[in-house]
C-alpha cells in the first residue's frame, strides 16, 4: 500500500514475507548543501559554501535517523553528494549506493542514499504542466528508485515541490504552481504503480505545504 512521507521524517516499514523484514526510510531537506548566497558572521556573501557548523548539525541528525534509505532535498552537484557520503562514512554511517537527480533547477537537486543496491532507477526530469497559460516543468523533477526486499519490490518516489516564494501576484505563496507540480507527480506515480491499493511504494520529500492544503489534498 502507498505511503506519503514529507518534511523531516522517518518511516519504519515491516515488509511481509516468510520472515518479516524491517526497513527504515527517511527524508531530510539539507537546506542548500551547495554554494549559495548566505548571511555569514562576516556579512552577506555570494556563492558561499555551506558552513561546517551547519554540515556538522545535519550529519548529527542523519546519524540519529540511521535510516537504511535516506532521501534528501536541496543537494548540490555530485561533488557535494560525494562529500556528504564521505563525511557520514567517517562518522560510522556508510551509504555505498547513491543517486543524484539533476532536474530543471540547476542549483538544488533531490538525491537518495542507500545501504542496499537499487534494483532500478528512473529519473523524471521532463514532467510538465500548464501554469498561467504555458507549460512549466516540475522544478526539481522526481526520482523513482525501486529496491528488492524479502516482501517484494518497494518503489520510492522522491520529490521537492515548489517553495512558497514567488514574484507572481496572481499566485500568492505559489499555491497554483505547487498544485500543478503535485498533480502531474500524482498522475505519473499512478501510471507507474497501477492500483495504489496494491502497489508497494512511498512518496517522500519536501512538499512545502501542509497535509490539508490544496497541493496535498
Amino acid at each position: 500500500m502507498g505511503r506519503i512521507l514529507w518534511g523531516l521524517g522517518l518511516l519504519v516499514l515491516m515488509l511481509s514475507s516468510a520472515r518479516a523484514e524491517i526497513l527504515t526510510v527517511a527524508t531530510y531537506n539539507l537546506a542548500n548543501y551547495t554554494s549559495a548566497d548566505r548571511m555569514t558572521a562576516e556579512g552577506y556573501r555570494k556563492d558561499y559554501p555551506k558552513p561546517e557548523t551547519e554540515k556538522q548539525a545535519l550529519r548529527t541528525v542523519i546519524l540519529g535517523l540511521n535510516a537504511d534509505i535516506l532521501a534528501v532535498q536541496e543537494m548540490g552537484q555530485q561533488a557535494y553528494l560525494d562529500e556528504l557520503r564521505r563525511d557520514l562514512k567517517a562518522a560510522g554511517l556508510d551509504y555505498p549506493y547513491a543517486v543524484l537527480l539533476e532536474g530543471p533547477d540547476p542549483d538544488r537537486h533531490v538525491a537518495l542514499l542507500a545501504r542496499r543496491e537499487p534494483l532500478a532507477v528512473q529519473q523524471h526530469t521532463d514532467l510538465a504542466f500548464n501554469y498561467r497559460g504555458s507549460l512549466e516543468k516540475v522544478k526539481r523533477g522526481m526520482l523513482e528508485v525501486t529496491f528488492r526486499t524479502e516482501g517484494g519490490e518497494l518503489t520510492l518516489f522522491v520529490i521537492h515541490l515548489k517553495s512558497r516564494l514567488t514574484d507572481q501576484p496572481d499566485d500568492p505563496l505559489s499555491t497554483l504552481r505547487r498544485t500543478g507540480e503535485a498533480t502531474i507527480v500524482r498522475d505519473t506515480i499512478l501510471r507507474q504503480v497501477g492500483d495504489p491499493a496494491r502497489g508497494c511504494f512511498v512518496v517522500l520529500g519536501d512538499c512545502n505545504d501542509s497535509k490539508r492544503s490544496k497541493p496535498l489534498g
